[in-house]
């Protein structure tokens, strides 16, 4: 109740800059909902929010631009879909025909991670296209590519060293 409260003092009077910390916690999946749609109409009329969160996917729901902090350094400021578009896609196939793990071929390359008659692969958005013809040749059932979300985003900088030696 505090929370929403918290939420209700902050954003009532529609002020241009609100500064949120963790704003959805606690909060019931309605309420959180109102919250959302109250960050896009404040988007909409042109407000600034620095909202201060964890929960990455409802950061990547509730802001168009992220700054990414690691141990008090600044890593990095984007916005979420240059984040994420840089990100590898997922690739996730189904086979139907019972036979479970097979070889892939040249997808190989991108260390398929089976379960029972379906795979998961992590491409690079510049050889999408080039996996999806190697793969759908192999007789797929059902084939799914997703972007990256900002929580794989951000762990991708963590653990491939771009987080390292951030600007003071």
């Amino acid at each position: 109740m505090k929370q929403k409260l918290g939420l209700v003092q902050a954003l009532q009077h529609d002020p241009q800059l609100a500064v949120l910390d963790e704003p959805t916690e606690g909060l019931d999946p309605l309420v959180q909902e109102t919250f959302f749609e109250l960050m896009e109409q404040a988007a909409a009329d042109g407000r600034t929010v620095l909202l201060s969160s964890h929960v990455l996917p409802e950061v990547q729901r509730a802001c168009g631009r992220v700054a990414i902090v690691r141990e008090g350094r600044l890593v990095t400021v984007e916005s979420v879909a240059a984040l994420r578009e840089a990100r590898a896609r997922r690739i996730r196939l189904a086979f139907d025909d019972g036979k479970g793990t097979r070889p892939l071929g040249r997808a190989e390359q991108w260390a398929p991670r089976w379960e029972g008659d379906r795979v998961e692969l992590l491409v690079p958005p510049s050889e999408v296209v080039e996996a999806l013809r190697e793969l759908l040749a192999l007789g797929v059932a059902d084939v799914i590519v997703e972007e990256a979300g900002l929580d794989e985003a951000f762990l991708d900088l963590y653990r491939n060293g771009q987080a390292e030696g951030a600007a003071p």
